[in-house]
């Protein structure tokens, strides 16, 4: 605080002061007063300036990675698990955020909110998806953060899921084994012995 005037005057609260409910809501300030003649005893009278909450919006959703891999044979009977989330909500007492999904991937996504004190949730692949890594090789989706009862989003993230090919299964050969004398003659040209097939889902 800064004050300007003596037996009357103004309390000033100084520019640049950084207001945060959250953090601190209210400020003390104390005048002391005394007369410079007449001497005695100063006396000292509190101010207090009180901050009043503002509802904030949300100002960012982060994730613990912004991709992801997936095998093409992987188990999609369920919601496959990605990644965790986390909303930044300067003022997430007692708002409810509201996270959705976009993009042209968006319809093979799913999200759930842990709950609402944490700002926190899950981003997962929906059950049923067709993964073909050699028709579609990656997923990509964007989340989307708003307060309830708000018609903007406020802030945003990608993430991007990587459909991998699965490794080969085996080989087959035609014929399984065969023979050769130990006297072959190559002639300088190498032996044809045996075909092989790799079998590749």
């Amino acid at each position: 605080f800064t004050v300007s005037g003596t037996t009357t005057g103004t309390i000033f609260l100084n520019s640049g002061v950084s207001l945060d409910y959250e953090t601190k809501n209210t400020y003390t300030g104390f005048i002391t007063g005394v007369d410079p003649f007449l001497g005695g005893t100063p006396f000292v009278e509190s101010f207090v300036l009180n901050i009043n909450d503002v509802d904030e919006i949300p100002v960012g959703i982060s994730m613990l990675s912004s991709s992801g891999s997936i095998s093409q044979s992987a188990d999609v009977s369920s919601d496959v698990y990605l990644v965790g989330f986390t909303i930044t909500d300067p003022d997430s007492t007692g708002n409810i955020n509201i996270v959705d999904v976009s993009g042209p991937d968006a319809s093979n996504f799913n999200i759930s909110i842990t709950d609402q004190a944490s700002q926190a949730g899950f981003l997962y692949l929906k059950a049923g998806t067709v993964l073909n890594q050699s028709v579609k090789d990656t997923y990509s989706v964007n989340l989307l953060v708003k307060q309830s009862g708000t018609v903007d989003f406020t802030a945003a993230t990608t993430f991007t899921l990587h459909v991998l090919d699965d490794p080969p299964t085996g080989i087959t050969f035609t014929p399984t084994s065969t023979s050769i004398l130990e006297t072959y003659n190559f002639g300088g040209t190498n032996l044809k012995v045996a075909d092989f097939v790799l079998l590749d889902a």
